[in-house]
């Protein structure tokens, strides 16, 4: 189910909302949350039925294997021999469960490639989300192996990996942050709690319904032919996709924060103003911020981190950003932009290594032409493409005329322009909501986002998500 739809906004949404502080109100406190877990199967299983089985088979077998894990830390106050096989194997069977659905297909094809063969592709459906519930249920296994989780509870669990507003692309959260949240829960409504999620929520539709749409439109021109770019097209495609994914996403986590700060759920911040980055550590500081501290604590500093000395350290950096690029999508361009920013982090580590300190707007440009350039190989369905808008960039390819904005409505340009300017000047979603206090002025803003927001929402058709693939 798509959050910026009529159905979820107007249906689904009020009613969840409602019944939910209704049993609260009522002291049915234990079926207010099972009321939770079965809207959120519900919301999970609207248009594609068929992933619920996964998702529930997935789920049961990280409990179990949790609650054995607990049991065992619980029993022999350390990590021993039995606790590390279970560990092993409930890590172990996550991962194949991942490779399985998300990259066999991708395997057969390289396989074939190399041996010339015609092995048959699986053509296995994606199961929806499979990615973020999968690091959600390690990161649970990892905790309790390590004695951070003590006897989770079943209700407590499938309430942290369904729980709607964070189901289908995160952020990810660590079970002891969402669920130390459950226990302490108002039974009434929180009035301030709801007035900031109504205004992130909406904050987050408009994002959607209007600049990532517009981008999107941009970006999709040029990706579709951009051997027959001119240097201006070559730009405008790769800014657009480096700003439609950032307002599709943010945007996406706007709502999903709204939608949860209506029950009294703080989900944590993912995205803290990205593109105005100053080095390429700083920006996945920014970027999706959850992905980047699970990659930091479960495979980074696993992996040994900055204590092994400098070859393993720049060795560490770039298999956990392969690891990244890999968790994206079964594709070696997804790779090859992983590798790049790993490469990248390399560099500026070395960099600092000087000394040398450069003025702020440089840095700011320069790390976020490194970052538009890497989403040309994140968005190309190969690495030709991907070359092709670089030629184009840099003047190469030898045509002529202005493609992608020809014929444009005034009102996009128009549209592209404020949203540019408010990526790098003015305050994201998380400042806003810090600062929010109630005032007529913040009734008018509100009042105005959330008529725009619906309005171009009614006038086109919904997309998906980026990261609903992922």
């Amino acid at each position: 189910m798509l959050f910026h739809s009529f159905f979820y906004i107007f249906i689904f949404f009020p009613i969840v909302f409602l019944c939910h502080h209704l049993w609260r109100r009522l002291d049915c406190f234990l079926f207010s949350g099972w009321w939770l877990v079965l809207a959120s199967i519900f919301f999970y299983g609207w248009g594609d039925l068929t992933s619920i089985p996964v998702l529930l088979l997935s789920i049961a077998f990280n409990y179990t294997f949790g609650h054995l894990l607990q049991k065992q830390h619980d029993t022999t106050r350390q990590k021993n021999t039995p606790a590390r096989l279970l560990f092993y194997c409930g890590l172990g069977a996550n991962l194949a469960l991942l490779i399985f659905f998300k990259y066999a297909d991708f395997f057969i094809t390289n396989i074939n490639w190399i041996i010339e063969g015609n092995i048959k592709p699986l053509n296995i459906l994606l199961p929806l989300a499979i990615s973020f519930f999968t690091f959600h249920q390690i990161s649970y296994l990892v905790d309790s192996y390590f004695g951070k989780i003590k006897n989770g509870k079943l209700k407590e669990y499938l309430m942290y990996i369904l729980f709607f507003p964070k189901l289908i692309s995160g952020p990810i959260v660590r079970y002891n942050e969402f669920v130390h949240q459950l226990k302490n829960l108002k039974v009434s409504i929180d009035y301030r709690n709801a007035s900031i999620g109504l205004m992130l929520f909406f904050i987050g539709l408009l994002k959607i319904t209007t600049a990532a749409r517009v981008f999107g439109i941009w970006a999709d021109k040029g990706f579709s032919d951009p051997a027959t770019l001119t240097v201006i097209d070559g730009w405008t495609t790769s800014l657009s996709y480096t700003f439609q994914i950032y307002f599709d996403f943010s945007g996406y986590i706007d709502m999903a924060m709204g939608s949860a700060r209506f029950f009294n759920i703080q989900l944590p911040v993912n995205f803290n103003s990205p593109y105005r980055a100053v080095n390429i550590q700083d920006f996945w500081q920014r970027w999706h911020i959850t992905l980047s501290t699970f990659l930091r604590d479960y495979i980074y500093i696993p992996l040994g981190g900055s204590r092994l000395g400098e070859f393993r350290t720049y060795t560490n950096i770039i298999l956990t950003f392969l690891i990244c690029g890999i968790w994206h999508g079964s594709g070696w361009m997804f790779i090859l932009w992983g590798g790049l920013h790993g490469v990248g982090l390399v560099f500026q580590r070395l960099w600092q290594k000087t000394k040398i300190k450069m003025p702020f707007l440089l840095s700011v440009l320069l790390t976020f032409n490194f970052v538009n350039m890497t989403w040309i190989f994140f968005r190309s369905d190969s690495v030709s493409q991907a070359l092709n808008i670089l030629k184009s960039m840099a003047g190469l390819n030898l045509t002529s005329g202005f493609t992608v904005l020809h014929g444009i409505p005034a009102s996009e340009i128009i549209i592209a322009i404020l949203s540019i300017t408010i990526v790098f000047f003015a305050p994201n979603s998380n400042q806003i909501s810090e600062r929010y206090r109630p005032s007529i002025r913040l009734v008018v803003y509100m009042t105005a986002i959330i008529f725009t927001g619906l309005l171009f929402l009614n006038s086109s058709t919904p997309r998906e998500f980026i990261y609903f693939d992922f």
